[in-house]
């Protein structure tokens, strides 16, 4: 029987009818419209015939076999036959594979549409649309192409081992999923690849939704696997920019995993890790890396130690957060660096409070910068009686008496702050909108 396809003609609200069936000679038939199709002729001419539902000729001269080969070429070149036609989504519109080429072409315009040069070494297997016909996945043995209609490619992987079996889109995230002999992977149109899942038998895809792939196996058993998308899902929303997916799927709690945060980091979008990470010190660390001062403080209630608070604060003051600031180094009770806080900006009461609480814990160093601040000659005496400068401690008291004027003012008074304030200083963003 040399008959290589068969046409079933089926009509509707009609039961028990057997189908009237029409056989013919070729290859790789192919609908191109609702009464037309398309097959490679047996003859060894590898011929593209255009046929009408009665199984005749329309006509149409057919390609040649080598068509994609410049004419320069053709004498020295073994020329293969155009044995493999899918088809072109659009009406007229095919996909024809010949001499390790593709080639989108319209029928009835006889127009090219696009080339791809895939190499006559490989094997191609087949091509998949999209939902909209924008993008096609082009399988290969080991290779996956993602290709605009003109056939420029967008994305593409390779296998090291197996062989892609089957394909097929997810219309809801715009991501193609494929099968390997052990594997489901898939495959983003922004080169981002990774697994979905592990699979016990060959399985080859029919369908994809949202969360859930229909395959069929050898034995013609069908298989509903319902699958963890988000992944692949999450991906994709942050490579297209739609932010209310990314924080959609966020917050259903399946995004985990370092892989994800290290994909985010590569993207420079580690700003999204905040809305699915829960581990503080991840988060702190993200807060760091983006210099999210809030976050940061955040984090550090939870972690509660010095160094977390002192890199709190070291970051407050880098963008001028002096309340901020200020809590982190009491928080942290790294009084030193708080004493500094004060001195800089002026708050003398404070500082003066705090000299007491250095006095307390016996941190005479300290207590003696903030009399020396405070211009505190007393306080100057006495610690340096008490630490055996008894010298020192009469000429401070000596000088303090000399700098009283007549009417019972001193002449020197410590350093004054040019703006004793702790309000916020504008950070450089600011500075440069004004």
């Amino acid at each position: 029987d040399i008959h290589a396809f068969q046409l079933y003609f089926m009509e509707d609200n009609v039961k028990q009818i057997s189908p009237r069936i029409k056989k013919a000679a070729g290859v790789s038939a192919t609908w191109i419209s609702k009464d037309r199709f398309c097959h490679i002729e047996l003859t060894g001419q590898g011929k593209v015939v255009e046929k009408n539902v009665k199984n005749e000729d329309v006509n149409f001269a057919g390609l040649s076999r080598g068509f994609l080969v410049e004419k320069s070429k053709r004498a020295e070149q073994i020329i293969p036959k155009c044995t493999r036609m899918c088809a072109g989504f659009a009406a007229h519109r095919v996909i024809l594979y010949d001499a390790g080429y593709l080639l989108h072409y319209d029928v009835h315009k006889r127009r090219r549409i696009g080339t791809l040069h895939v190499g006559s070494r490989v094997k191609f297997k087949s091509v998949v649309w999209n939902h909209d016909g924008s993008l096609l996945a082009v399988i290969l043995d080991k290779i996956l192409y993602i290709c605009s209609k003109s056939l420029k490619v967008i994305s593409s992987c390779s296998l090291r081992t197996g062989k892609i079996k089957s394909g097929a889109w997810c219309s809801s995230s715009g991501v193609f999923l494929y099968t390997t002999p052990h594997q489901l992977r898939y495959l983003c149109k922004e080169n981002e690849e990774g697994l979905v899942c592990s699979l016990f038998r060959l399985y080859y895809i029919t369908h994809v939704t949202e969360n859930q792939v229909t395959l069929i196996d050898r034995q013609k058993e069908v298989k509903v696997l319902d699958i963890n998308g988000a992944d692949y899902q999450f991906k994709s929303a942050v490579l297209r920019g739609q932010e209310d997916e990314v924080k959609r799927l966020a917050s259903t709690g399946k995004i985990l995993g370092e892989a994800m945060l290290k994909f985010l980091k590569e993207v420079s979008r580690a700003d999204i890790a905040v809305h699915f990470v829960k581990d503080p010190a991840v988060r702190f660390s993200l807060a760091v890396e983006l210099s999210n001062v809030d976050l940061a403080f955040e984090s550090a209630e939870v972690l509660n130690t010095s160094d977390h608070w002192e890199m709190v604060a070291a970051m407050a003051m880098k963008f001028g957060k002096l309340t901020t600031a200020e809590a982190a180094y009491q928080r942290g009770k790294l009084f030193s660096q708080l004493k500094f806080l004060y001195i800089i900006t002026g708050q003398y009461k404070k500082l003066e409070k705090l000299g007491k609480l250095f006095a307390v814990r016996r941190e005479l160093s300290n207590q003696y910068e903030v009399a020396l601040v405070l211009d505190d000659a007393a306080v100057q005496a006495d610690l340096l009686r008490n630490t055996g400068n008894p010298a020192l401690s009469s000429l401070v008291e000596k000088t303090a008496v000399d700098q009283v004027d007549v009417n019972g003012r001193r002449r020197l008074a410590g350093a004054v702050p040019l703006h004793p304030t702790l309000t916020d200083w504008p950070s450089t963003c600011q500075l440069q909108n004004t």
